[in-house]
């Protein structure tokens, strides 16, 4: 993967997206004699069906990883109007409490802040 020209990516043997390739990655060095060997793709998993997919990464057309994965959407393309602020006890480790606030522009959760749990 070190030296390809493209990154692809399958879903579903039915989606095939080019990945943005040779973003640094000093990890990579030891291995491959460089960095550039990054990649990457944005999604909106909501476009995909409530249900398990399979993906498929390809450098130059050889496939070098897959796995399956699950999506579960909110039902909408891009959730709008939502909001919540939620406690989830003792994460990321006994004793911490940590704080998540909805993000619609992420749609997604994101931590606000952790602190010393208190109580049961």
């Amino acid at each position: 993967m070190c030296d390809a020209v493209s990154i692809e990516i399958v879903i579903d043997d039915t989606i095939t997206l080019q990945a943005a390739y040779g973003a640094g990655r000093a990890d990579t060095e030891d291995i491959y004699g460089d960095q550039d060997n990054g990649f990457s793709l944005l999604l909106n998993w909501n476009l995909l069906t409530d249900s398990e997919h399979t993906i498929h990464v390809l450098a130059d057309g050889v496939e070098f990883a897959s796995t399956t994965f699950t999506v579960i959407t909110l039902g909408v393309e891009f959730a709008v109007g939502l909001s919540g602020e939620f406690v989830i006890a003792n994460f990321p480790e006994p004793g911490v409490n940590t704080t998540i606030v909805w993000v619609q522009s992420l749609q997604n959760f994101a931590i606000t802040g952790t602190d010393a749990a208190t109580g049961p």
